[in-house]
């Protein structure tokens, strides 16, 4: 179910919106700013990889918004956002403007 807890809503995120994504704009996945690392359910080897922060300066269509599932011995529970393209593609397509 693509990490999701339950069946995620298919949504548009708005201009302004600001999430986070550990590891590297090639993935499709991301959490609401400010998510607990237990939160998003990755593994332990993940706590130490660089954490990007972008904002969405277009409306982003066809994103799956959804509770995590608990994984890697982790509670889950945060919110993710699964995109239809890698994260890379929105930034390069002005989408996306990279904060941090």
């Amino acid at each position: 179910n693509d990490g999701f807890l339950g069946q995620p809503s298919n949504q548009t995120l708005p201009v302004g919106t600001v999430f986070e994504r550990i590891r590297s704009e090639f993935g499709r996945y991301g959490s609401p700013l400010n998510t607990p690392f237990v939160a998003k359910s990755l593994p332990p080897s993940s706590i130490n990889l660089p954490l990007s922060v972008y904002e969405v300066i277009k409306p982003i269509n066809n994103v799956l918004v959804g509770k995590i599932s608990p994984w890697f011995g982790t509670y889950g529970g945060g919110i993710q956002y699964y995109f239809k393209y890698p994260v890379k593609t929105y930034l390069e397509e002005g989408f996306l403007k990279l904060i941090k």
